[in-house]
């Protein structure tokens, strides 16, 4: 069973950024999956990604050295099969209204088999290039992404590296876990891609301990979700509270300008360590 990993580097978000098309695939995909928090909890306004010229921004790129963002997609041909056989065809295009929109692209339970993460035997990992296309007829074989960051904040050894997560998504239910431990696993940690993905940093043998940090808003219940499914735990630092003003914007804080909500909300901290000697 075939499956492929794009790997989109931190360059490829500012390469051609005037095109306003270019952009579009990221910007669907991020805000599809994001947006079920935003309806289901009414807290959020604004979508994850403001618009497709705002990506670096809305990511915080241009406070990091190095970001890659990974996305798994399905077998082109499993996808091929269900449009002829079922006339099964996932549509990225449309924004979301509602909570029942934001879950159209998630990938029907009856068609699990077809893409079960458990049994990869058959990953292409592919580093694009700057001039790659990412349009919405690859976007709708996404099964879900993850992307990594430098942290700026480390007050740690320097034999620990520290990453954040970022654009985490997923398509499927209990999927969020299994890409995260795929890429972890397939990239990350591995030597051979690490450099490459990493550049700023020293080589992976240069590290006993990688720290994967997270910030997530509180209200939307993902300190329970990454405890529970995906092996973090709370940071000592005290959650902050967001507070709106009479405009609902929200002010200054942690999380990019522009951002607009009904209510005041806590950002929470949360890391995950994983041993490396």
């Amino acid at each position: 069973m075939t499956f492929e990993l794009l790997i989109l580097k931190k360059e490829w978000f500012y390469h051609h950024r005037d095109d306003q098309y270019r952009f579009e695939g990221i910007k669907k995909l991020v805000n599809k999956s994001y947006d079920k928090s935003r309806f289901k909890f009414g807290i959020i306004q604004t979508q994850r990604i403001k618009s497709s010229q705002t990506i670096p921004e809305d990511l915080a790129l241009q406070d990091v050295d190095d970001f890659n963002l990974f996305i798994l997609l399905g077998s082109n041909e499993v996808f091929k099969k269900l449009s002829y056989e079922d006339g099964y065809i996932r549509d990225f295009s449309q924004d979301a209204t509602n909570l029942e929109q934001s879950y159209d692209c998630d990938i029907p339970e009856k068609y699990y088999t077809l893409f079960d993460l458990s049994k990869i035997d058959d990953l292409k990992i592919t580093i694009v290039d700057n001039d790659f296309n990412l349009d919405l007829n690859i976007i709708s074989r996404s099964l879900g992404s993850a992307g990594f960051r430098t942290y700026k904040h480390t007050t740690l050894k320097d034999e620990d590296i520290e990453l954040e997560l970022t654009a985490f998504t997923s398509f499927m239910r209990k999927a969020g876990p299994k890409i995260l431990n795929l890429v972890l696993d397939k990239c990350i940690l591995n030597s051979k891609y690490f450099s490459l993905l990493f550049p700023t940093l020293p080589p992976l043998n240069h590290y006993k301990k990688l720290i994967l940090h997270a910030d997530v808003i509180k209200e939307h219940k993902l300190v329970e979700y990454y405890v529970s499914a995906c092996s973090f735990v709370p940071s000592p630092k005290d959650d902050i509270l967001l507070e709106i003003a009479d405009d609902n914007m929200v002010m200054a804080g942690p999380l990019e300008c522009g951002i607009y909500a009904t209510q005041n909300f806590h950002i929470s901290f949360i890391h995950r360590e994983i041993l490396l000697k």
